[in-house]
């Protein structure tokens, strides 16, 4: 059995720290998904809405200020904007970088997890309509 020494209060502290500080990084990085997926929501809804009212999809995110959004969306995850992609067809592709900080070009495969979801690939991806 260990005798606890003088310094009870300091190794106290120790332990309650060790069992906290995973906590706030958990909630960092729930917080930081959050917001993430509030800027992609708020960024879709925008593109929904230009494409509703000109038949087509916005060339850039700029586009959509200050008419359809207020002011412009970041990418929470980087200190830059979302990334959005159109193609030829005018199919849109809006993401995020994710958590690994790098654009992947738009990869959603998915990093094994018990509970997946748009911010669990190589970048956070908006999802595309079924067809």
């Amino acid at each position: 059995m260990k005798v606890l020494g003088p310094n009870l209060k300091t190794e106290c502290q120790h332990f309650l720290g060790s069992q906290m500080i995973p906590n706030y990084f958990r909630a960092a990085k729930t917080g930081l998904r959050a917001e993430t997926l509030r800027q992609m929501t708020l960024t879709a809804i925008g593109i929904k809405r230009y494409r509703a009212r000109y038949k087509t999809a916005p060339a850039n995110l700029a586009a959509l200020c200050p008419d359809l959004l207020p002011q412009a969306t970041h990418d929470p995850m980087s200190v830059n904007a979302l990334l959005y992609k159109v193609d030829a067809k005018g199919d849109w592709l809006l993401y995020s970088v994710g958590e690994n900080g790098k654009d992947d070009g738009g990869d959603s495969k998915t990093i094994p997890s018990d509970h997946p979801w748009i911010c669990d690939g190589l970048d956070a991806v908006w999802p595309r309509a079924a067809e």
